[in-house]
């Protein structure tokens, strides 16, 4: 199963913040090729630790809702650059858990 996961990418005072809305992640730094260099190492940790730890069920535990709706307005508004783009898929979990038919495959990037 392929999925798309959204990270929201905002600026304020010179701090990029990103927030994966699907996973409740969220990560700050300095540059946008830095947020999205960490979000992608976050989420494959997140999820290879989900399985190894036997917990799955804490994969995919959305952002608070002000988080998207931050998101579903600078979509709506056309405030936001979007791009979407590959992300390495996670080493393969065991067989047999509902992880191993992941692949976080893109994100959709919203920045102000």
């Amino acid at each position: 199963m392929k999925i798309d996961v959204r990270v929201l990418i905002t600026e304020d005072d010179g701090i990029f913040n990103a927030t994966c809305l699907e996973m409740g992640l969220a990560t700050a730094g300095p540059d946008l090729d830095t947020v999205r260099q960490d979000m992608i190492e976050l989420i494959i940790a997140h999820l290879n630790a989900c399985e190894s730890e036997g917990r799955p069920q804490d994969a995919f535990v959305p952002a608070p809702a002000e988080y998207w709706r931050t998101y579903a307005e600078a979509v709506r508004k056309k405030t936001c650059r979007t791009k979407k783009l590959d992300l390495p898929s996670p080493p393969k979990p065991r067989a047999g858990n509902f992880l191993s038919d992941i692949a976080v495959r893109s994100y959709v990037c919203a920045a102000h």
